[in-house]
């Protein structure tokens, strides 16, 4: 055989082999990019639906927590208790310790309430339930959640019994940041100046966990 001929064989060797690598390397990029493809749908399908799941939870359990507030706001507003200190502006302080002591109850109806306040305008005081350690009666410019001061204060922007998302700043057992879902039932057809108020504030974190473990 002829050095030509065999140059001319390992050239065509040459071609083959590199067609063959050529082929097998356009396979896998197309078997790659179908498997990477498909697996992109599957992942985004699978967080589309865990999102979708999420937002269901949290939107069923926000429905169920508004219900919640609108209940136990109406019962507290009947109530003939707590009525001395929202619409009059009592020093009895057995009258007061009664509606206190009906504060308390109803803050403990439900694991989703973290406070209630009942704000007086005429005589400018909070009267409080909660866990954080401070006096039940303060006034409004002493008051330790001074970002429920500044709601009440432009109410107006702030629909009755609609929630408010908020973050206050608490000091016991440690100074931390909550977030909240505030709840304010006020008369709507009131024409006076004053505006009693009651408020529920709605713990953000009992939201998420009820979700979580219902999810």
């Amino acid at each position: 055989m002829s050095i030509f001929n065999i140059e001319k064989d390992r050239k065509i060797h040459i071609s083959i082999f590199v067609a063959l690598i050529s082929t097998v390397a356009i396979s896998i990029l197309i078997i790659s990019s179908i498997l990477y493809f498909n697996f992109e749908d599957i992942l985004r399908n699978k967080i589309f639906n865990y999102t979708l799941n999420n937002l269901s939870q949290t939107g069923q359990s926000t429905e169920m927590m508004s219900g919640i507030a609108n209940r136990i706001s109406k019962q507290i507003y009947n109530d003939i208790h707590i009525s001395e200190i929202l619409n009059y502006t009592t020093k009895d302080i057995i009258e007061i310790n009664a509606a206190l002591l009906q504060l308390n109850y109803y803050r403990n109806t439900s694991e989703f309430i973290d406070s209630i306040y009942i704000y007086n305008d005429r005589s400018k005081t909070f009267y409080n339930s909660s866990d954080v350690g401070r006096n039940a009666i303060q006034n409004k410019k002493d008051f330790y959640d001074q970002d429920i001061v500044k709601v009440i204060e432009n109410y107006g922007e702030y629909p009755s019994m609609m929630p408010i998302p908020r973050s206050i700043s608490v000091e016991y057992p440690v100074e931390k940041k909550v977030n909240m879902y505030t709840y304010l039932l006020y008369d709507i057809l009131s024409n006076g100046k004053e505006k009693n108020m009651i408020v529920i504030n709605m713990s953000e974190d009992k939201l998420h966990k009820n979700s979580l473990d219902t999810g």
